[in-house]
């Protein structure tokens, strides 16, 4: 719909068109958990003076003076993520990961601007781009994702992903366009989102409680926007010293890519000994 509507209303125009559409979200949210609270509510068991046993025993344990429990910190799991080798390469692999990924995402806007430099058809153009993505993404998480890691296995489903974003990046050497680009583009953000996650889930299956509890939100939530920034702030500096174009990206891309593939079986035996030991008991 995006890109039917942005050559007629206009991107500016389309802005408020979705800022509505979220507040519109935000209120029927608030709306349905007003409703899931009082369900839940009515449903809570009452003592003989009508009120909540729940409630009751919160009010007595705040009057009793009861110490409540301390929340965990980010440096505790950071901690806890630096005593372990099993996460500190799972952080490695996630930001090669999310390096190439804000790589590919600038040489494909790069590229976009230049060749699609009206506004509101590069808008068109990216909801096409989006739609693709999304459609591509649910036919690999419902249709492709468990066949390829029950008849792959962890390792090759883990080193394809960044195999055939290469095979982009490499065709991309030699016929340096947006179709190339978008395939891409589409490839890495659908095989992110679907295959990847996937594998990256079952990765956190041999982990301790602790290591669940404190190291793996501490990955979910830091390393993800750390390497986002990192990777942002390179480029940053590269742009003060050289023109940072879309082929200068490509090396990047190249480079990361293979030490992405390099790490995966590495991970994997630490992998398998962990399970090795789960298991074992």
């Amino acid at each position: 719909m995006t890109a039917k509507l942005a050559p007629i209303l206009g991107s500016s125009n389309l802005l408020f068109i979705g800022c509505g559409a979220l507040l519109l979200g935000v209120l029927l949210f608030n709306y349905a958990n007003a409703k899931g609270n009082q369900v839940l509510h009515r449903a809570q068991p009452k003592d003989a003076a009508g009120i909540g046993i729940e409630e009751d025993a919160k009010e007595r344990g705040t009057k009793g003076g009861l110490e409540e429990k301390s929340e965990p910190t980010i440096w505790g799991g950071v901690d806890v993520v630096l005593k372990s080798r099993y996460l500190i390469l799972i952080c490695i692999m996630l930001m090669m990961s999310q390096f190439v990924t804000a790589l590919i995402g600038l040489q494909f806007n790069q590229v976009l601007e230049v060749q699609v430099s009206e506004l509101d058809l590069r808008t068109a153009y990216l909801a096409n781009f989006y739609g693709m993505t999304n459609i591509v993404s649910l036919f690999l998480q419902f249709v492709v994702s468990a066949p390829m890691l029950h008849f792959l296995g962890l390792l090759l489903s883990l080193i394809l992903v960044p195999a055939l974003m290469g095979v982009g990046s490499l065709a991309f050497f030699f016929a340096p366009t947006m179709a190339i680009l978008f395939g891409t583009r589409v490839a890495n953000k659908s095989l992110t989102y679907s295959v990847f996650r996937s594998a990256k889930e079952i990765l956190y299956i041999p982990l301790s409680y602790i290591e669940k509890y404190k190291g793996k939100a501490v990955i979910d939530m830091f390393i993800y926007r750390f390497a986002k920034g990192g990777i942002g702030a390179i480029i940053i500096g590269l742009g003060t010293i050289m023109t940072v174009t879309a082929i200068r990206i490509n090396y990047m891309v190249i480079g990361l890519i293979i030490l992405w593939i390099l790490i995966v079986p590495v991970l994997i035996r630490e992998y398998k000994k962990r399970e090795t030991a789960r298991v074992q008991g």
